[in-house]
């Protein structure tokens, strides 16, 4: 079941989510930030935007944040007024495969079009070739490329127009 993140929730919990979740790509050595992430900035993250769980049995088993355009972000297309971005996506790795990700993904689209939206960005590391694969397969272009300083990579971004 999809919900909004609740501030009594458990961050440490969700934390070792996004660690999990994204230990295959810690794995091939790229340093996404949930791959290390403290419970301070999964918290930090959450704050900036709309976090969004699946939750199964009283566990969180999935996460996505939707961000709203930012003024201030050092990427243009992040900027722009009518787009909107997600990050800090993740599911357990035993939830994999059961379209948990996916539904994730169609709560922020929808979420941002109700808030005015009517572009989707998000941006991952350039040699996560499946992952752009499958945001591909999603209606994602790449717009841009931009190295945040924080990773130890370049990042594509990608957009869709909102349905």
């Amino acid at each position: 079941m999809i919900r909004e993140f609740r501030s009594t929730d458990d961050l440490e919990a969700l934390t070792g989510l996004l660690h999990r979740a994204y230990s295959v790509q810690a794995g091939r050595g790229l340093r996404f930030t949930a791959t290390h992430q403290s419970v301070e900035v999964t918290r930090l993250r959450i704050e900036r935007g709309h976090c969004f769980v699946w939750e199964e049995g009283g566990r969180l088993v999935g996460t996505i944040c939707l961000y709203p355009p930012d003024p201030e972000n050092g990427q243009e297309v992040y900027r722009d007024p009518l787009t909107w971005h997600f990050g800090q996506f993740g599911v357990e790795p035993g939830g994999k495969g059961r379209g948990i990700g996916k539904q994730l993904h169609a709560k922020v689209l929808e979420e941002a079009y109700a808030r005015g939206g009517r572009w989707m960005a998000l941006d991952t590391a350039a040699p996560a070739t499946d992952l752009i694969g499958m945001y591909g397969r999603w209606g994602y272009r790449e717009v841009a490329r931009h190295t945040w300083g924080t990773t130890n990579y370049e990042s594509v971004i990608l957009r869709r127009p909102l349905p």
